[in-house]
């Protein structure tokens, strides 16, 4: 092979991983979260990133949660459809958040409600709406006071 395509071929490898890790994998070593955030047609992963990044700073605990109770967003419509979330039972390290067409902070409510299922889930417990919806409306206004 010639030199320029090793060259061309190295800087593609280059960018794909770049791509895939900017919209497609949340990391932060400092405070161990590492989340993989699955593709879909709706081209919302960089919102989701986003979003726990707000999480992250306006409520420490929701964050720390999230990071130990879910190793995957899933950013596809599910049972909430657009701009809804959704968690599956037999997925409970997963949760599926729909950001299409939904500003930042209610992103962050979502995953905030959907991560309160999967801790839920994990403790044995019965997956309570109220609670949950509790915790989303808490974090809503945790934003608008950060």
């Amino acid at each position: 092979m010639k030199l320029k395509t090793i060259i061309f071929i190295v800087f593609l490898l280059f960018l794909v991983n770049s791509i895939i890790f900017k919209y497609f994998y949340y990391y932060n070593k400092q405070n161990n979260c590492s989340i993989k955030i699955s593709p879909s047609f709706e081209f919302s992963g960089g919102t989701i990133i986003r979003a726990i990044a707000v999480l992250k700073n306006s409520s420490f605990d929701d964050y720390q949660d999230l990071c130990q109770n879910v190793n995957t967003i899933n950013t596809r419509i599910g049972c909430g459809g657009f701009g809804g979330g959704c968690f599956y039972q037999n997925s409970p390290n997963s949760i599926t958040v729909s950001a299409s067409g939904r500003d930042l902070t209610y992103a962050v409510s979502i995953i905030v409600h959907e991560t309160c299922h999967a801790i839920q889930f994990s403790e044995n417990r019965d997956i309570s709406e109220p609670e949950c919806y509790a915790a989303g409306r808490r974090i809503l206004k945790e934003i608008i006071q950060f």
